[in-house]
């Protein structure tokens, strides 16, 4: 009588060569779009100054985001990033979604203008706002 597999023994050998695909620092719990998004930044410097700031977000979920600054901010900070939704009904409207949250990781760059890369998580407070292009 042959003996079969164990679907268990099965599985985790599964586990074990999918999760070997994977590199082990990436702890991502949400699904990540690579997305260049236009967005508005705000915050308070280290030194209690306000700064608003243009950027492209370099990819979201619904935790976070992925970014590039040129203000001075330090992990902690406390930041909001206002992102306009692309018009697709033709009525000439501005909607801008705007989520709260904070700096947890901060990486040099390569790019002149920004000084920063700026890994943020999300409060899970958003709100839309609507407004009239003009």
């Amino acid at each position: 009588m042959t003996k079969k597999p164990s679907s268990k023994k099965n599985l985790s050998s599964r586990k074990l060569a999918t999760s070997s695909r994977f590199p082990t620092q990436n702890r991502r719990k949400e699904l990540r779009f690579d997305l260049p998004l236009s967005a508005t930044i705000e915050g308070k410097l280290p030194t209690g100054e306000d700064f608003k700031e243009e950027t492209v977000i370099q990819n979201i979920s619904s935790g976070g985001a992925y970014f590039a600054l040129d203000a001075n901010i330090i992990i902690g900070s406390k930041l909001n990033v206002f992102v306009e939704i692309p018009d697709q009904s033709g009525k000439n409207k501005k909607t801008k979604l705007s989520l709260a949250g904070s700096a947890v990781r901060l990486e040099s760059t390569h790019l002149e203008e920004k000084r920063i890369f700026v890994a943020m998580h999300f409060n899970k407070k958003y709100r839309f706002i609507n407004e009239r292009s003009t």
